[in-house]
């Protein structure tokens, strides 16, 4: 096989227009030597090399009867149109199959890059929120309120991922376990504030969340660069304009659903102290009356005027005025449930987010 293969490849480079179905028959044909005279008998005193294949039989052609081997010429020679449209359809074929193939390969490569991409974004996001964990401090005071072992873990792994995939820094990366041991909270936590949170001090910031979608690869140019290489620059910055613009409308679709929350996670991993809440920016969620005398929920926005009793959790709010109702009363006293910070886990009653 790896003869004829040789063989085959040598036809192609001295005919360059050659069909071909040609050029594989002239190979395997020189492999089988089916036209073969035996003429390497007449050489004396040759020796062969090592690996090399020396063919001093006779070929099957000339084995077969004169009247057989004119059959066969004038066979090949009536059929020779007919077999090069059947070779032309089976070899489109396989070329059709064989980009389907790759489309479908590169839609599985863009479907998981899409993916990855709406990750980033709500990573991205986070980062410019009450939700990252800026300083080493800041890193220090919210692991210690937190109250459990999970909580901790989780929230540190979320910081790790904010820069790692929301920024694409890889610096940032760190294994949640290795050689079958996990690692625990504190040891991902040392890991964030002495090699992480330094990163923003000497890496760029990313204006966007990064995007692994597979493009033209950086070539190096000399000379002018060409109209199609310009085409098709033009053509990778419009595939990932439309990119983001479908992953965003899927965020969106997948929130309609009740798939993710861009709000929440942004929200601060703990509720802000009720003392140090004047001038916070809320949400509440309330039941009010619809049309028909349902009961619906809604959510209404406002800002923190003063806090009336620390103790007691209250405060006076200002909402504003595009979420108030008829009869709805724009400055009153709340009472906060610290239990309902948590939007994915709040029913009625009183809640906040930044």
């Amino acid at each position: 096989m790896a003869l004829s293969i040789a063989k085959n490849r040598h036809g192609l480079k001295l005919g360059s227009t050659i069909w071909l179905d040609h050029c594989a028959v002239e190979g395997k044909t020189r492999a089988n030597n089916d036209f073969g005279q035996g003429h390497t008998q007449l050489v004396l005193g040759r020796k062969s090399t090592k690996h090399e294949r020396v063919d001093t039989t006779i070929g099957t052609c000339h084995l077969l009867p004169q009247e057989l081997q004119r059959t066969a010429m004038i066979a090949s020679s009536e059929n020779a149109k007919h077999n090069r449209c059947r070779f032309d359809v089976a070899l489109q074929n396989q070329f059709d199959k064989r980009r389907r193939k790759e489309e479908i390969a590169q839609e599985k490569k863009i479907a998981i890059a899409e993916e990855d991409y709406i990750v980033a974004v709500y990573c991205f996001e986070q980062y410019f929120s009450p939700r990252c964990w800026l300083t080493v401090i800041r890193a220090r005071e919210v692991y210690r309120d937190l109250g459990s072992e999970a909580a901790r873990l989780a929230a540190v792994k979320e910081q790790i991922l904010i820069r790692y995939l929301g920024l694409g820094w890889e610096e940032a990366h760190h294994d949640w376990s290795k050689d079958e041991v996990t690692f625990m909270s504190e040891e991902l936590l040392k890991w964030l504030m002495d090699n992480v949170i330094p990163l923003a001090n000497y890496k760029q910031m990313p204006t966007e969340p990064p995007v692994n979608l597979p493009k033209m690869p950086d070539m190096k140019e000399l000379g002018t660069t060409s109209h199609l290489a310009e085409d098709q620059w033009k053509h990778s910055e419009e595939k990932l304009r439309l990119f983001k613009g479908n992953a965003m409308l899927e965020i969106d679709r997948r929130e309609d659903m009740g798939e993710g929350d861009r709000w929440y996670d942004r929200q601060s991993n703990l509720p802000p102290k009720v003392g140090k809440m004047k001038g916070f920016s809320l949400e509440m969620l309330f039941n009010y009356s619809g049309d028909g005398g349902t009961q619906c929920l809604g959510w209404y926005h406002g800002v923190v005027l003063d806090v009336v009793n620390s103790k007691t959790n209250c405060v006076r709010v200002t909402w504003d005025d595009d979420c108030l109702g008829e009869h709805d009363m724009r400055i009153t006293d709340q009472k906060f449930a610290m239990g309902n910070w948590n939007l994915k886990t709040i029913k009625k009653g009183d809640g906040g987010s930044t």
